[in-house]
């Protein structure tokens, strides 16, 4: 579903057929800011085609700051070559696009198909920050021994919980090969451990490790494999 902002009737209908004929649905047209975000309150667009000048003067890109920012939505802008002035300003907006008017509707389609693609990395990745971020902290808060390494098992992560388990610091440990520091005794040899890891993707057992007064803990260990 797709929003057009255009204050023109002629080029708006035109416009609104356009889209309809590439197959997308248009609900309606707004012809002002005011206008476009009654509607994004109303119905819920997977995009905004703004032209940079409504009314006169570069109201567009004040509304397209307002969509990205209220309702999280890709903007592409539509403009005249003459606005030369007003295409300066936008770029500040950081939009999804441009189409340059008079445009065909294969440029059309492109710069749509392109500015929904982007803007569904963007959120993925937003989202991809997001959990990194609280799985962090729910790492760095837990009482139990979080370690991470890296496919050669130097420690790269050593969270609050390891550090009071084991006796070293997160300084202390990082670089270190987990079965020389901590002098892992497995139930089964580390190549088998390993393999099973790569093949199912996590172990579960118990193993003996060394702290750094040199008592041995028994640890009811969890190895997931992080792929990517």
């Amino acid at each position: 579903m797709i929003l057009p902002v255009e204050d023109e009737r002629i080029i708006a209908r035109d416009l609104q057929l356009r889209l309809h004929k590439l197959g997308y649905s248009v609900p309606s047209v707004a012809s002002s800011k005011a206008e476009a975000m009654a509607l994004l309150e109303q119905v819920h667009p997977d995009l905004v085609l703004m032209d940079i000048q409504l009314n006169g003067i570069a109201e567009g890109i004040e509304a397209a700051q307002e969509v990205r920012q209220r309702f999280d939505l890709p903007v592409i802008y539509l403009t005249a070559h003459s606005d030369t002035d007003s295409l300066e300003q936008a770029k500040l907006t950081e939009p999804f696009g441009y189409i340059l008017k008079p445009f065909e509707d294969r440029e059309l389609l492109a710069a749509i198909e392109m500015a929904v693609y982007k803007h569904d990395i963007e959120r993925r990745l937003r989202e991809t920050e997001r959990r990194l971020r609280q799985q962090a902290d729910m790492i760095g808060h837990s009482h139990d021994a979080v370690i991470t390494t890296d496919p050669n098992r130097v420690i790269t992560g050593w969270n609050a919980g390891a550090a009071e388990i084991y006796g070293w610091t997160e300084k202390e440990a990082l670089g270190q090969v987990v079965p020389n520091f901590l002098k892992t005794k497995p139930p089964v040899p580390i190549a088998e451990m390993q393999q099973a890891l790569e093949r199912d993707g996590r172990w579960d057992g118990e193993i003996v490790h060394t702290a750094r007064e040199g008592r041995l803990i028994s640890v009811e260990s969890r190895q997931i494999l992080v792929r990517g």
